[in-house]
Order: C-alpha cells, then sequence, then structure tokens
C-alpha cells in the first residue's frame, strides 16, 4: 500500500488518544462502547435487515463532509492556540485529542458509505446482510466517535475557559 493510502497511524493516534487512561492502561469502559455497541447493532441489523436504509447513507454523508470541516477547523484552532498556551498546557493535549479524533471520524464515515455504497451491488442475501451489518456497526460506531469528539471538545472548551 503506497504511504499516500496509509491510514494505519490515523487507527493508531485514535486509539491512543481515546482507550488509553493517563495511566496509560487500556480503558475496558470505552473498548466496550466504542467498539462492543456497534458489533451488537452490527450482527442485529445482519439478521434482521435485508438493505441498509438510504436515510442512514444520507446521514452519514452529511456528517462526514461536516467532520473533514471540522478537522480543518480543529487544526486551525491548534496552530493559534499554540501562541497564547505553554507546550506542556493541558488545553493543546486535548486539542491533540480532538483533532485525533475528528480525523478518525472522518475515516470512519467514508467507510461507512463505502459500505452502503456496496450493499445493493452484493449478490445472494448471505453477502448481502453481511454487506448490511456492516454498514449499520460501522455507522453506529461513526456515531460513537462523533460522542467522544464532542465530549473532548467539552473537555477543551472547560479548560480554556478555566485558564
Amino acid at each position: 500500500m503506497s504511504s499516500k493510502f496509509d491510514v494505519r497511524g490515523i487507527v493508531k493516534d485514535h486509539v491512543a488518544a481515546t482507550l488509553q487512561t493517563n495511566e496509560g492502561k487500556t480503558s475496558i469502559g470505552n473498548a466496550a462502547c466504542l467498539y462492543g455497541i456497534p458489533l451488537l447493532s452490527a450482527v442485529a441489523s445482519g439478521i434482521w435487515l435485508t438493505s441498509v436504509p438510504g436515510e442512514l447513507l444520507t446521514v452519514i454523508s452529511i456528517l462526514a463532509g461536516l467532520s473533514f470541516a471540522l478537522a480543518v477547523f480543529v487544526f486551525e484552532l491548534r496552530i493559534t492556540a499554540e501562541q497564547k498556551f505553554k507546550r506542556e498546557s493541558y488545553v493543546l493535549t486535548l486539542i491533540d485529542r480532538l483533532y485525533k479524533n475528528v480525523l478518525y471520524s472522518v475515516l470512519i464515515g467514508i467507510l461507512s458509505v463505502v459500505l452502503g455504497v456496496l450493499v445493493p451491488g452484493s449478490s445472494g442475501t448471505v453477502m448481502s446482510r453481511l454487506f448490511v451489518g456492516l454498514c449499520v456497526g460501522v455507522s453506529c460506531h461513526y456515531v460513537l466517535v462523533l460522542v467522544v469528539v464532542l465530549r473532548t471538545l467539552q473537555a477543551a472548551y472547560r479548560e480554556m475557559a478555566i485558564g
């Protein structure tokens, strides 16, 4: 894979920013929420749904575009915040964490849309249900990642208001 298309760094940064506590340990609760709930929704939708609702793809597509715009704004915020806060400031740490999660959300949003587009082209009920489950599961994961982004944004705002 060409290094221009290698997204492993984005995934690694997200995992480090989201699943690891300040002590360097993995948060089992965060992992269960971010991956367990989407896994359950993927299995359930793969069993009971035969297609992905078109509205889901529309919403995810719009949110992915907005996530990309947010990534640009957070990048700009980081540049300006660096001039106001000390290098070891917790605000900068939160902004970095926010940026990593926003980039990951863009990646997951794109993956959700691609999977949703592949569903109608899959032949056979087993393959179709597999793609439906994957699409719904990844979309659920995407929404949960957006919740993480909101919480990180709230924490950064709170720290900036205090300091």
